[in-house]
């Protein structure tokens, strides 16, 4: 307690003791003497002087220490405002606090966002490690059987030059045996003429007959030896095919791999954008703990701060009841950013357009907005100009219709899915159809989004959409995925769905 509002209390009730004995001391006095004021008997006339002296000495008592003291001066003056503003701060405090909760929430998400993403990076890495240890190994196939096919040519070319030699022996040999066949023929022709010639030309007779034999054999043996040639160069023919063959598979499955190589190489520079986004939402957020650096934006222009939802048929009380909700609201969230307050003001954010007039207009003008309307409405506070860290906001409020957009139960939309999908499929087919086809349609349907951003009409992360991705790749049949609203929404609020495997 206050020392000077303790000395007050003390001071009252040294002077309630005074003016008893005071009073008391006066009416005796005027009873003894007996003093009558008008038609009023002595003792009454005493026992209003006493009453008079009580009053007296109580006001001028209290008089003084409202003169002398400046605390029980603004006590008496100040004190059901001072109980209000306290309330009101308290209830601040309470906002402030479930709303920086809120901050530590979507930060451990985004922590868990980003360790999602480092294990997916760590798996392709993997992939792209296995997809290079292929890729060697098919280069090193490659280089063993253009080996293979450089000796097999070689040999077919050795092969074939023998071939030529062997046949041009033959060659020579026939023209001899030709020779010696014909020579035969003369001889036996002359034998046949001088058959009592001597035992001479008998001998060399015998002599032509066994070089002719000879001639014979090795005829044969050539033919025999030109066959196996012939066998031999089929063979080299047969295997030089065979290793074209297998070259061919191996340069194809080089191509798989290196689209494999090409794929995992994309994925992995999609990882790292995705990871660099998240590290972009990190830092931002990291704004709202005062971990950036020194007096950063904390609102550009038009950006929103906060929204309400008020219902139909507001009396003039009721609606600048709303409005100071969402003044309050809106100091409360860019308090957590680090604004300022206004001077004179517990407001870090209050209706103060740039453009012309003052807080007090701005309030009027928006309570006459939203008064006595038949449809209930969304109030959108925005900020009128760039807001750096440690200086107020400048609001702007926009009024818009707040219709029910869609009741509970009702099917947004679905996409279908084929079986037997990759994960990393799965799930840039799952997120194209969130942003193209939910987001889209929630728009085109009324719903108002935060400042011209999407995905504030929902919070879905990859902590939500893992587990449907999970179910999607077990499927054995086609499957069909839809969108599912949990409850009644209006066009100011956040979607709340569930999704529904079929």
């Amino acid at each position: 307690m206050d020392p000077q509002v303790l000395f007050f209390l003390i001071v009252i009730v040294l002077a309630s003791g005074g003016i008893g004995v005071l009073a008391d001391n006066l009416g005796r006095k005027m009873g003894k003497r007996r003093i009558a004021i008008g038609r009023l008997r002595p003792k009454h006339t005493a026992r209003l002087g006493t009453f008079l002296a009580g009053i007296f000495t109580s006001t001028l008592t209290i008089i003084v220490v409202f003169l002398v003291s400046a605390p029980v001066r603004k006590w008496i003056v100040q004190g059901t405002q001072i109980v209000n503003r306290y309330e009101r701060l308290q209830s601040l405090n309470e906002q402030l606090q479930k709303s920086v909760s809120a901050r530590k929430t979507e930060v451990a998400q985004l922590d868990s966002k980003l360790a999602t993403s480092l294990a997916n990076l760590k798996k392709v890495r993997v992939q792209y490690e296995a997809a290079k240890v292929e890729a060697a190994k098919a280069n090193t196939l490659l280089a063993a059987a253009l080996k293979r096919k450089a000796i097999a040519e070689a040999r077919y070319r050795l092969a074939s030059e023998k071939v030529i030699v062997s046949e041009a022996r033959l060659a020579k040999m026939q023209g001899q045996l030709r020779s010696a066949n014909a020579k035969l023929k003369r001889i036996n022709y002359n034998i046949a003429l001088i058959s009592s010639q001597s035992n001479d030309v008998s001998t060399k007779n015998l002599q032509l007959l066994h070089q002719n034999d000879r001639l014979t054999s090795e005829a044969k043996t050539l033919g025999k030896e030109k066959d196996k040639l012939k066998g031999d160069v089929d063979s080299l023919q047969t295997q030089i095919l065979n290793t074209d063959t297998r070259l061919t598979s191996e340069q194809n499955k080089l191509a798989i791999t290196q689209q494999n190589l090409d794929a995992a190489n994309a994925q992995a520079a999609k990882l790292s954008e995705t990871i660099a986004s998240l590290k972009q939402l990190e830092v931002k957020y990291a704004a709202v703990t005062n971990l950036t650096l020194v007096n950063p934006i904390i609102y550009g222009v038009n950006t929103e701060v906060a929204r309400l939802e008020v219902p139909a048929h507001l009396t003039r009380s009721e609606a600048i009841g709303e409005v100071d909700n969402l003044i309050s609201s809106a100091s409360a969230e860019a308090l957590a950013r680090g604004a300022a307050r206004f001077k004179d003001s517990v407001f870090t954010a209050d209706l103060a357009a740039p453009s012309g007039g003052s807080s007090t207009e701005q309030r009027a003008l928006l309570v006459a907005e939203i008064t006595g309307n038949r449809e209930p409405m969304a109030i959108i506070a925005l900020s009128a100009v760039n807001a750096v860290e440690g200086t107020p906001v400048a609001l702007i409020a926009k009024v818009k219709k707040d219709p029910l957009i869609y009741r509970k139960g009702k099917v947004i939309a679905n996409t279908n899915f084929d079986p037997g999908l990759p994960i990393d499929a799965i799930f840039d087919q799952l997120q194209t159809f969130i942003q193209k086809d939910v987001y889209r349609r929630a728009i085109a349907n009324g719903m108002i989004p935060v400042a011209g951003r999407q995905d504030s009409l929902l919070n879905i992360g990859p902590a939500d959409l893992f587990p449907v991705i999970d179910e999607i790749s077990k499927m054995q049949l086609r499957s069909n995925l839809r969108v599912i609203v949990v409850e009644d929404t209006r066009a100011a609020d956040r979607l709340k769905v569930r999704f529904e495997l079929r």
